[in-house]
């Protein structure tokens, strides 16, 4: 009887160890302001605590992309946006793919990031579109990652994907991951929520970040400074609307392949 007891209690603390171990990880992922950085649009409506009097702005028609079917596709979401995420300041959203080895090299030549008029964004407002590299396949992309080149732009259209075309493709040698983001440049001062967040199913690929500066950073390397989380462990598992796209030597059978290793 005292063997089972002996047994019983080591198992207890082993999975109690653990529990405690995996909330420490969460802990110190989202450090500094911590998990009340980041904003849920589908909360703020259903608890009725929206602040500010912005209005939705017009749509526009969507863009379409030049790339060919034989382009090489990023892409976690599934084409519907089900809530959008704000920060209490300028704020790091990005997505961690990992191409198959045979990808490479590649050339990304353009980003696609989808806005919604439900967010309160504005045609016309300042992003920074952001890409780095990881050799390492970290679940963390912050774990080793590489600045790579940032591309200011704005808000083009509303309720549809917007294009931004790269002046030079920026070739990747790999193998490892390509992250590619956006840095939402406006300043809250009311209800925004740039961010729009694919919910059907999360690829646990998802992260966001805020610096303790304002603006960030020129070079914007990753984690930064304030908070830095996946977005799962803040309770708003997703995928963000960003995409990307380029071309590579090999031929991709079709455009809407995601290249993404799980």
């Amino acid at each position: 009887m005292k063997k089972y007891r002996v047994k019983f209690f080591t198992a207890f603390f082993v999975v109690g160890l653990l529990l405690s171990t995996i909330s420490g990880m969460v802990q110190a992922r989202t450090s500094g302001e911590g998990n009340d950085v980041f904003r849920s649009l589908r909360e703020v409506e259903e608890n009725g605590s929206s602040t500010g009097t912005a209005t939705r702005p017009a749509t526009q028609n969507n863009l379409v992309s030049r790339l060919s079917s034989n382009s090489v596709p990023f892409v976690l979401d599934d084409g519907d946006s089900e809530n959008n995420i704000g920060a209490t300041k300028e704020f790091i959203f990005l997505n961690r793919f990992t191409p198959f080895a045979f990808v490479f090299p590649f050339q990304l030549e353009e980003i696609q990031v989808y806005f919604s008029s439900d967010g309160f964004v504005n045609i016309g407002d300042d992003i920074l579109l952001v890409v780095y590299e990881n050799i390492l396949g970290d679940v963390d992309p912050s774990t080793g990652s590489n600045f790579r080149e940032s591309y200011p732009a704005k808000v083009e259209a509303l309720d549809a994907w917007n294009s931004y075309f790269l002046d030079w493709p920026l070739t990747f040698n790999g193998p490892g991951d390509v992250i590619i983001g956006v840095i939402a440049l406006e300043k809250p001062e009311g209800s925004y929520y740039p961010a729009a967040l694919d919910e059907t199913k999360s690829k646990q690929r998802s992260w966001a970040g805020v610096w303790i500066s304002s603006p960030p950073p020129e070079v914007p390397n990753l984690p930064p400074d304030g908070s830095w989380t996946l977005m799962d462990d803040v309770f708003l598992p997703g995928n963000w609307m960003i995409r990307g796209y380029g071309t590579t030597d090999i031929t991709i059978q079709s455009v809407y392949m995601p290249v993404v290793l799980r």
